[in-house]
Parts: C-alpha cells; sequence; structure tokens
C-alpha cells in the first residue's frame, strides 16, 4: 500500500475550521469575519457558518460592523468573547523539591510573601 490517507469527516473539518478561526482572534485581536475567512482560506459561506456558530456558542462575539471605505455590505467585527469565557493560561514551572536534587540553589528567605503581592493568594 502506498501512502494513502483517510479522508477527513465533515466534523474534522468543522473542528478544523473552528479552530483555525479562534486561533486568528487569540488571545486579544478583533477582525472582521471577512478577514478571518481570508486568512484561513475558507469560503464566504464557509466563513459565516463557521463563525456564526462561534458566536451562537459564546465563542465570539460581535463587536458590530467593520469601519472600513468603500462600497458593499460591512462585515461584522468579531473578538473572543470575554464577557462569557475567561481563559487562564499556566506555565509550568520546576518544584522546589524537584530543583534542590536537581542541584539547584534553594534560598529560603526570598524577600516579601509572595501573598502580600497578591491579593487573592492572602490567608483569610
Amino acid at each position: 500500500m502506498s501512502g494513502t490517507q483517510a479522508k477527513a469527516s465533515p466534523s474534522d473539518i468543522r473542528i478544523s475550521n473552528i479552530t483555525a478561526a479562534f486561533e486568528q482572534l487569540f488571545p486579544a485581536t478583533q477582525m472582521s469575519r471577512a478577514n478571518i475567512g481570508k486568512l484561513i482560506g475558507l469560503s464566504r459561506f464557509t466563513t459565516s457558518e463557521v463563525t456564526g456558530e462561534m458566536v451562537d456558542n459564546r465563542i465570539l462575539r460581535e463587536l458590530g460592523p467593520d469601519n472600513r471605505e468603500g462600497r458593499g455590505k460591512r462585515s461584522q467585527v468579531l473578538a473572543i468573547d470575554t464577557d462569557f469565557w475567561r481563559i487562564v493560561s499556566v506555565r509550568p514551572v520546576e518544584s522546589d523539591a524537584r530543583q534542590r536534587s536537581a542541584g539547584g540553589s534553594f534560598r529560603q528567605n526570598r524577600g516579601p510573601h509572595r501573598a502580600s503581592r497578591r491579593p487573592w493568594l492572602q490567608r483569610r
């Protein structure tokens, strides 16, 4: 058998299109529906279907028509719906125990307690 690939299912293509649209707007970009379609290579109909589903599911929100010059219907400007979703990214770091076992330096006195700089970490 030569290098044949399985045909992608419609749901796989839909997920791929949703992911591509989300990646254009993440973390805090605003872009017209038309520009999203151009950047990810989708037809106007497919772009409208994909972004419409994302708006319905509160992944994206419409900010209003774009303010470009020229004739024709204005495209809706879209952004991630941060009123509905909260996105948190985490950067894993080595634990102090792992640092000590690897020969890293470990200092007990690190200055002001970290919670004093972050009120949400303070004990009640």
